[in-house]
């Protein structure tokens, strides 16, 4: 499991289970992180470290990266229709695309055993 330290003067430690999606934003990216999972709230955290910088960190992890523009965590996929939308089991209503290239991999991650 990994953990990622967002910089900043107070640097933020977030845990790999706690993060819905990883968006990218101009030069840096957003975590969009559940803070309390009974009450459902999430939160818009705001990285100075571009995609490309989370993204050689995922490892062997439920991240995915889906897309150039983000990574999601596959424990929050509700489901994808047959266009691959990923329908993220988020709080916000974001729907996510999977890029063309990505598919395969895609359902192979979220269908391990076929």
């Amino acid at each position: 499991m990994n953990t990622f330290i967002i910089p900043g003067k107070q640097k933020q430690i977030i845990n790999e289970n706690d993060v819905l999606c990883i968006v990218a934003d101009r030069r840096g990216c957003d975590f969009y992180v559940i803070t309390n999972a009974l009450k459902k709230e999430v939160v818009r955290i705001a990285s100075s470290h571009n995609l490309g910088y989370y993204k050689k960190q995922l490892g062997n992890s439920n991240l995915f990266d889906a897309h150039k523009k983000y990574i999601v965590n596959m424990e929050q996929v509700k489901s994808y229709d047959s266009k691959y939308f990923l329908e993220l089991k988020i709080y916000i209503g974001i729907a996510l695309r999977v890029a063309k290239r990505k598919v395969k991999e895609f359902k192979k991650k979220l269908h391990p055993s076929r």
